[in-house]
């Protein structure tokens, strides 16, 4: 305990006037909607925002407190993060849903920490209740209580020893995003720079989540991600569907199979862009097989995890990055006009980056605009570096707005061919009206087969 408090969260020195070895948990401050707590045998003290700069040691308890709204007024915020003991009704709510701000935090070693010292730091998790999505049978589900706890989930390994791995890693939304009845795309930027004089980058990993609420509201299903499976020996994509028809998401589909996102058909389209330019970038249409094609790009295959998400690893040449050089990737989300909602609200949800005004109205287009969506991008680099494999990892939450445009025109139907007609002619020009009085009864209407088949 008296090293918890004298040297766990704070810089103090030992005796021996050398700072105190440990690993420590940093964050700029407490993750937004989170508080942080250090447990001091068996009770639990508060950490503030100077404690987690200077890093914390011990057992760390990040809790869920719930967010404020964007757009309320300073009055508003204060009623909405009440109390939250007993009955109070403005105590905020704690109820983890799809659209919560995860916590990101970092891990390091303070201290003189022996060379090629290595420490395992462990993480889990606990739930004491579970509310089920209201329903139209059921409004108002009754909250579950109970105690779920996962001790050990996984774990990281800090490794004393300096490193002269560096990356510039870039995750950004593109600047708009529209939608039509067909649906439309949410596309990120992912650009990896390596610096000069440093080591080059040998491989690339990246993870893609578009999180659906328990309705499929707001992001991107299992049926979207793995509509399309891979096609054996560089074969054209090939449906994933089940013995219903729709698309298999079993498990054993899910574990069997390589994805591959199709444009304007279903799955995320990953492609590299490095070798365009960008009025070639500019100019792809992520609904348009085409287009892909004649820009020279194939989509790249990706796995689908338990927890939904997409998952993708890039070696050899296709993973590399070359000191002073750069490569661009452009992930492409399919998303239903069916799974978007309208609404008045916020342009951003509360701890999501939204820096460009995404949705904003353009050229022949409505106004209307429906709740922001929320997608995560995760970014690892391998970098191989005195003899060692160094992992670069980068995370970014970000959000968008659609906008809805003008539905694509339909086709235009076939015009009959000059010359028929319904009743006898003379030969010439078009046929003559038949009369009525003259054609023979039938019980019932004669209709021709039609050998018509629209355009796809």
């Amino acid at each position: 305990e008296l090293w918890k408090v004298k040297r766990g969260i704070t810089a103090d020195n030992n005796a021996a006037g050398a700072p105190a070895m440990r690993a420590a948990l940093f964050a700029d401050a407490a993750p937004a909607g989170w508080s942080v707590w250090q447990e001091h045998d068996g009770a639990y003290l508060k950490l503030s925002d100077a404690d987690l700069k200077a890093g914390v040691s011990g057992k760390i308890v990040l809790r869920y407190e719930g967010e404020v709204p964007a757009g309320l007024t300073a009055q508003e915020a204060k009623d909405y993060t009440g109390p939250t003991v007993g009955s109070a009704p403005n105590r905020t709510p704690a109820a983890i849903t799809a659209e919560s701000t995860m916590p990101v935090v970092g891990f390091g070693l303070v201290g003189n920490v022996p060379a090629d010292e290595e420490v395992a730091v462990r993480f889990g998790y606990e739930a004491r209740s579970f509310t089920p999505a209201a329903t139209a049978n059921n409004e108002e589900p009754a909250t579950q209580y109970g105690r779920a706890m996962v001790k050990t989930l996984g774990s990281v390994n800090l490794v004393n020893d300096e490193t002269d791995a560096a990356a510039n890693v870039t995750v950004e939304n593109g600047e708009s995003a529209v939608i039509n009845s067909e649906g439309g795309y949410l596309v990120s930027k992912v650009q990896i720079a390596v610096p000069e004089n440093k080591p080059a980058v040998s491989g690339i990993s990246l993870s893609g989540l578009w999180a659906t609420d328990a309705n499929g509201f707001g992001g991107v299903p299992a049926a979207v991600l793995m509509a399309y499976k891979k096609g054996e020996d560089g074969g054209d994509p090939v449906p994933n569907l089940g013995d219903d028809g729709a698309p298999d998401t079993s498990k054993d589909a899910r574990e069997r199979s390589t994805f591959v996102g199709v444009p304007g058909e279903g799955g995320v389209v990953v492609v590299d862009v490095t070798e365009l330019s960008e009025a070639q970038r500019a100019a792809l249409d992520f609904s348009s097989r085409d287009s892909l094609r004649e820009a020279g790009l194939s989509a790249i295959p990706y796995k689908v995890t338990e927890e939904g998400l997409l998952a993708l690893t890039l070696d050899d040449d296709e993973g590399a990055v070359a000191a002073g050089k750069e490569r661009t990737f452009y992930v492409a989300a399919p998303y239903a006009l069916s799974a978007r909602e309208l609404e008045d609200a916020p342009e951003a949800l509360p701890g999501a980056k939204g820096a460009s005004p995404l949705g904003a109205a353009q050229a022949g287009t409505s106004v209307q605009k429906f709740k922001p969506v929320v997608n995560e991008l995760d970014v690892s680099v391998l970098v191989r570096t005195q003899g060692k494999a160094v992992a670069l990892p980068f995370h970014e939450r970000m959000s968008a707005t659609f906008t809805r445009t003008a539905d694509p025109e339909a086709p235009a139907a076939p015009a009959a061919p000059e010359g028929e007609g319904n009743g006898e002619g003379d030969g010439e020009g078009e046929a003559d009206d038949p009369d009525p009085d003259s054609q023979p009864a039938v019980d019932e209407p004669q209709q021709e087969e039609s050998t018509y088949t629209p355009p796809h």
